[in-house]
């Protein structure tokens, strides 16, 4: 249906760990990914969200992220 998201990412995403070593994890992506809009929208809030909490970490994984919005 229009305005419907797909959102497709690999493990290095939500096992990116902060200075604290805790995981963004499933529930973090979530909550970055509530974003109107376009999907270029949606995916820079996702990788915003998830660059804060990783700090000054690297990413220790491989990772892949894809956001599709249906439109009209």
């Amino acid at each position: 249906e229009p305005g419907d998201v797909l959102i497709l990412y690999t493990d290095g995403i939500t096992e990116a760990r902060n200075p604290k070593g805790q995981m963004f994890g499933e529930d973090r992506l979530d909550k970055a990914a509530v974003c109107r809009g376009t999907a270029k929208s949606t995916l820079d809030a996702i990788l915003s969200e998830l660059t804060t909490f990783r700090g000054q970490r690297p990413m220790s994984d491989d990772s892949t992220l894809l956001v599709a919005r249906v439109t009209d």
